[in-house]
């Protein structure tokens, strides 16, 4: 790194050594001219000579060959010498041994600080070598030279003195530097890779930063949103998102678990956020930060909690209403046929018998239906092939709609062949018979009804989808409540079984209507690698709001 650093700086110094030798050239020049004081000739021819020739060598030679530091150390020897030359050749002109100076600073630059202190110490002793040797004998040292070969040295030392502070400064600023890099690159891959919505703002309200979830949130395409103004950029659909940051902003007060709804492609989304003021040192507000998730799937989770306890609640009930009932009207219903077989009615007397009967058994039937659904057992879970259980699946619905004369065309397609999962057969088949059945009564046993199969998400998505009206949308979450029934003698209880059934295999079960038309009821159950039921529900909806908030 230091010979690369050198190699590029050559043509720094370069300019001041051809300054150096214009000068030098100049003062020969002159003192030849002038002629007031003895001139070696020979020796200026030299050294000038040797100076320019030094000059054309850095100027021309490919850059490579500067990589080394004795080349670096050859060329300035050899700059003192010629400089020494010329100094030796004017012994009359005060002054010229601060062209040492030149090659004494290259030196400190390219080879730090003891590349200084040594072409100091060559610079010294050019310098009085000559005043040493006059006349070939050894002789007094002239004050004025040996005050300049003091200060030489003074001069060397300084300056790789201050090339090394210099160095060590700029290496203190690079290290600095590359950490502040490393750790803004750091901090951008944490935001960009977060789970949550992160939005920053300056203390105008327009957006400094955005990351990619937050854009996902917010629905905003791909472009620049930075220096926006927050009500600008939220204007269609985030109104409420962005009055709940300004009124942070407003009274520096912040904003802990919040939730505000947002409008994204025409479909209202819950978010949960964290809203906090961001002061600088000296107190003053200079924007907020705000954290958001959505929590479209906590609710999700929550009304599933709430299902499950009215439908734990009504099992309760239903059991005890069962067992309280069914006693009683089986004493009746007894009593009754004992008395119409006794008895010889007819007319409206024996409408009236055969209509306490037949009410009696439809009684016994929802009776029936109360218990099944209350003492459902445990769901006992074993590995199930996919493909062989819609193949049987298919095969009962196809039988259903042969005996009762309808044209339903049922059929099924396995994305995932060879998919196996943890389940009760039993129970599932019952569970995907009810609402299969559903369906085709839905459709008046005339059109088509389909079951697919999906892996998506850790979980198997199994969908039913008809060609029948479709479903209300605005009672789709009624649908697994019980009692809650459209049929005209139902109790209301096929469905909540079909939950129960579900949720007993880890799974949820969704109500909607097909893109294409039709309801589209989707089972998604865990894969055998997921397979164990969670602890509970409300255990996951407090880890869903507890991932929301934070």
């Amino acid at each position: 790194m230091a010979a690369a650093a050198g190699i590029r700086s050559e043509d720094g110094v370069l300019v001041p050594r051809t300054l150096t030798a214009i000068l030098l050239t100049g003062c020969g020049l002159l003192a030849v001219v002038d002629g007031k004081e003895p001139v070696s000739t020979v020796l200026l021819a030299v050294g000038l000579g040797w100076l320019w020739a030094t000059l054309a060598v850095t100027a021309l030679a490919p850059w490579r060959w500067f990589d080394h530091r004795g080349v670096v150390l050859l060329q300035i020897t050899m700059e003192l010498g010629a400089v020494g030359c010329v100094v030796g050749a004017l012994p009359g002109a005060p002054g010229l041994s601060v062209f040492f100076l030149g090659p004494v600073a290259v030196a400190a630059v390219r080879l730090g600080r003891e590349g200084a202190s040594a072409a100091a110490a060559l610079a010294a002793l050019v310098l009085l070598l000559p005043a040493l040797l006059q006349g070939g004998a050894p002789a007094p040292v002239p004050a004025a030279t040996g005050l300049g070969a003091v200060l030489l040295l003074s001069s060397g030392l300084l300056a790789g003195e201050l090339v090394r502070l210099a160095a060590r400064r700029r290496s203190d600023g690079e290290c600095a530097s590359r950490c502040a890099r490393q750790t803004d690159r750091e901090m951008r891959l944490i935001l960009d890779n977060l789970g949550s919505g992160f939005l920053t703002v300056d203390a105008a309200g327009r957006v400094t930063r955005l990351n990619p979830q937050a854009r996902a949130l917010l629905g905003l395409a791909g472009g620049e949103y930075e220096q926006q103004r927050l009500a600008d950029l939220l204007a269609d659909g985030g109104a409420e998102l962005a009055d709940l940051i300004l009124q942070v902003l407003a009274t520096c007060r912040p904003c802990k678990r919040c939730e505000v709804t947002i409008a994204r492609q025409g479909v209202v989304v819950p978010l949960g956020l964290s809203a906090d003021v961001v002061a600088g040192e000296d107190g003053t507000l200079e924007g907020a930060v705000v954290v958001f998730t959505d929590l479209t799937e906590v609710r999700r989770l929550q009304a599933q909690l709430r299902r499950s306890d009215r439908l734990a609640g009504v099992g309760e009930l239903a059991a005890s209403i069962a067992h309280e009932l069914r006693n009683p009207l089986a004493s009746i219903r007894g009593s009754v046929e004992l008395l119409a077989s006794d008895l010889e009615v007819d007319g409206h007397q024996a409408q009236l018998l055969q209509l306490i009967l037949r009410e009696s058994g439809r009684l016994n039937t929802i009776i029936t239906d109360f218990l099944a659904f209350a003492r459902m057992r445990p769901a006992q879970l074993r590995a199930l092939d996919l493909d062989g259980f819609l193949e049987q699946v298919v095969l009962q619905l196809r039988q259903h709609v042969s005996a009762q004369g309808g044209r339903v065309a049922v059929s099924s397609e396995n994305m995932a062949p060879g998919l196996e999962i943890d389940a009760d057969a039993e129970q599932l088949v019952q569970a995907v018979l009810n609402l299969g059945l559903n369906a085709c009564e839905a459709m008046r046993y005339v059109g088509e009804l389909r079951l697919q199969v999906e892996v998506n998400d850790g979980f198997c998505e199994l969908h039913l989808r008809d060609t029948g009206p479709g479903l209300d949308p605005a009672r789709v979450e009624e649908f697994f409540t019980p009692f809650v029934t459209t049929k005209p003698h139902g109790t209301g209880l096929g469905l909540p079984m079909v939950a129960r059934i579900v949720h007993g295999h880890g799974g949820t079960v969704e109500a909607g209507n097909d893109p294409a038309g039709g309801a589209d009821f989707v089972l998604r159950l865990p894969l055998r690698a997921l397979s164990t039921p969670p602890a509970g529900a409300e255990a996951q909806v407090e880890h869903w709001l507890e991932a929301a908030v934070h």
